[in-house]
Order: C-alpha cells, then sequence, then structure tokens
C-alpha cells in the first residue's frame, strides 16, 4: 500500500481555514457563539469576514391587520379606494328600499327557479350485459351507505329481470353522488324525481 504523501501543517491550516470561512455564513444563520468559532483557533480577524455580514436574513414579514376599518383606508387614491365608498353602521329597510328605487343600490336577484330541498330523488339501477351480479352487489355494498349484501342482492335481481330497479331516495345532491359513483364504477344509473 502506498500512503498519500504527507500534508504540511500550513496547507492544513489554509484548507481548514477556507472549510470554517465556507461554513461561517451558516454558522451565522444559526446564531452560533463566536467562542464556538474560536475554539477552531480561527477568528474574525483571520477570516477577513465581518459575521454580521456573512447570511442577509430577511425582513420580517408584514402583519396583516385582524379587523378591517373602513376610516383608515383614507380619502382617495392610493390602496385605500377612496370615493363615495361607506360601510353603513346598520341596516335600514326603508332607506334601502328608497335608494333602490333612485337606482343606487345594485340588488343581485334570487334565481326563481330552484330545487325545493324538501325534493327527494331516486337513484335508478339499469341492467346491463357486461357486469355480473356478484360484480353489481359488491360496488352497491362498497359504495352506498347501510347497503347490506342481502339488500344488494334484491336489487341486483330486481334490475336483472325487469330492467331497472331503486336503489334508495335522497335529497338532490346526494343522489346525483350516489348515481355518479355507479357510474364511474361502470354500472348503467339516473336520478329521478321521487
Amino acid at each position: 500500500h502506498s500512503f498519500p504523501p504527507p500534508i504540511s501543517p500550513a496547507t492544513m491550516f489554509t484548507r481548514s481555514t477556507l472549510l470554517l470561512v465556507a461554513l461561517l455564513p451558516i454558522a451565522s444563520a444559526f446564531n452560533a457563539p463566536v467562542a464556538m468559532l474560536r475554539s477552531a483557533s480561527v477568528t474574525r480577524a483571520t477570516c477577513h469576514v465581518p459575521l454580521a455580514h456573512t447570511a442577509q436574513m430577511p425582513e420580517a414579514p408584514v402583519k396583516i391587520p385582524d379587523t378591517f376599518n373602513p376610516a383608515e383606508w383614507g380619502g382617495g387614491g392610493g390602496l385605500g379606494g377612496g370615493g363615495d365608498f361607506k360601510v353603513p353602521d346598520s341596516f335600514n329597510p326603508a332607506q334601502f328600499e328608497a335608494e333602490k328605487k333612485a337606482g343606487a343600490v345594485g340588488l343581485l336577484e334570487r334565481p326563481t327557479q330552484r330545487t325545493d330541498p324538501g325534493k327527494k330523488f331516486k337513484v335508478l339501477l339499469f341492467n346491463d350485459e357486461k357486469n355480473t351480479r356478484q360484480y353489481v352487489i359488491s360496488v352497491l355494498v362498497n359504495y352506498i351507505p347501510g347497503m347490506d349484501k342481502e339488500t344488494a342482492k334484491r336489487i341486483t335481481e330486481e334490475a336483472h329481470s325487469t330492467g331497472m330497479s331503486i336503489v334508495g331516495v335522497w335529497m338532490y345532491e346526494m343522489a346525483e353522488g350516489y348515481s355518479d359513483i355507479l357510474k364511474s364504477n361502470g354500472l348503467r344509473s339516473d336520478i329521478e324525481e321521487e
């Protein structure tokens, strides 16, 4: 075995100094005590790198206020919006109606056609020729809450013999969601108002 030639003390000192100078920004970012640096026989004087300028720390983030006070926004221009904008202290229905008639108020009308939240919708399962009965039963049991194997078997048999069966009845959003789940698993499904 051949060993590398010995390193002179001056070369070793230079290498350790360069390594320590390279690590100074990290050490100062973590507020390493100067005594730690001196223990390695290197000080600010020998490094020629002032510790205060080795790492640029970002400024503290700007605090976003917890409350909104329009009075602090100023009278116009800039970020304050300004103009005639005023947040009322209270709501006065009579004043609102007067402003509405004068055309000074923008009002969003509610849509006239809405789904009655009390209406129920049936989730329908249709017979298909590509899925096995066992697969349909497993999808129903796994994805429809409260569905047991016997009920799933009855629904599957009814859909197979008559062409359609009712899986369950829910409010619109729930019925639509369950029908979509059945469709995403390859079954034929739809919803119908009860």
